[in-house]
């Protein structure tokens, strides 16, 4: 068992000491993985082109823009709805044009899109504790009923602006937020996951 927090190296929240904190004994409560190769950015729709947008991303990726904050995937590419006429782009694996050029076809002339790839990280949390220790820090309605599969928000972890959405329907939740911030995550998450048992993995591709 790790006596600190999980560590975060030379690119915050990019590389994490894979290893076992807080409760050391049974299984672990919650199961934390830094998650690799994924092109992320933030689609604006220009000022009455939402409706038009939409049917352009639908053609292009088979995917409907969520209106809501949801969690929509369409394969290749998810979006979560961050707000009217704003959403969160996440490509699997992360393009080799980037996200801009990646997301042209379907945007051009009716968006802005701006490519956080290098500025976000996404981290997914699962286990069966994993909402208890989230509610620690997290001020959001974290019950089932409220934030099910397919849900999404964008909210505060402690201090820090995160977007938040559920990606299966085994309630495995995935957050994106700064790489600069991430660091101060870790340790947030470390101190309320420790009684629970928190196991961070190996840094996994999408």
């Amino acid at each position: 068992m790790a006596e600190t927090g999980p560590i975060i190296n030379d690119a915050p929240g990019h590389e994490v000491a894979s290893a076992r904190y807080g409760r050391p004994e049974g299984p672990p409560g919650v199961v934390a993985t830094v998650v690799q190769n994924r092109g992320l950015a933030v689609v604006t729709a220009g000022r009455g082109k939402a409706a038009a947008l939409t049917r352009a991303i639908a053609g292009s990726f088979g995917v409907e823009l969520p209106a809501t904050p949801r969690y929509v995937d369409g394969g290749s590419v998810a979006f979560v709805g961050l707000g009217p006429g704003r959403w969160l782009a996440v490509a699997r694996p992360a393009p080799c044009a980037g996200m801009e050029a990646f997301l042209a076809p379907a945007t051009k002339g009716l968006a802005a899109v701006v490519d956080q790839s290098h500025g976000l990280v996404v981290l997914r949390l699962a286990g069966p504790h994993v909402r208890d220790a989230l509610a620690k820090f997290v001020p959001i309605d974290l019950h089932p009923r409220v934030l099910g599969p397919g849900s999404a928000a964008s909210t505060l972890a402690g201090q820090l602006t995160v977007h938040v959405w559920l990606s299966d329907d085994a309630g495995t939740f995935e957050l994106a937020m700064a790489r600069s911030s991430a660091g101060t995550f870790w340790q947030t998450l470390a101190a309320a996951a420790a009684s629970f048992g928190l196991l961070v993995e190996n840094p996994a591709s999408p």
